[in-house]
């Protein structure tokens, strides 16, 4: 609820992209969002779908509908997978959309692609 955000702590915002957080983390450009990476490192590992049997079909990916994303029954996955799985769920479903935590949401994200492809990840420069 934007109006108790604007009573107390940030007096005078218009929207919930407080300081253009939401913007840069799930943005509106294909290929600059964490999301969308985040999203595209699961499907590839074949850890998300939508339906029960493939995962992503390509008119999914990227569509900005993470929260339809779920969680695919994979055998022989790391801790550290499911972890980024976990993570990403989070993110993709928590009520404040980025909002109330920014730097720990791209926390998140650091690591889980880390677990996921093992390295850093292109839509963020440096390590929040």
């Amino acid at each position: 609820q934007l109006a108790v955000c604007t009573k107390t702590c940030h007096v005078g915002e218009t929207s919930l992209d407080i300081n253009g957080a939401q913007t840069a983390f799930a943005g509106a450009a294909p290929t600059n969002s964490n999301m969308r990476e985040f999203q595209a490192a699961l499907n590839a590992a074949g850890l998300i779908t939508r339906s029960v049997t493939t995962g992503l079909l390509p008119s999914e990916l990227g569509d900005g509908n993470w929260d339809l994303d779920q969680g695919r029954s994979v055998s022989g996955v790391t801790a550290d997978k499911a972890g980024a799985l976990y993570n990403y769920m989070l993110l993709a479903r928590g009520s404040g959309k980025v909002a109330h935590n920014p730097k720990y949401c791209r926390q998140l994200f650091w690591d889980s692609m880390i677990a996921l492809t093992g390295a850093n990840p292109t839509t963020l420069n440096v390590r929040p």
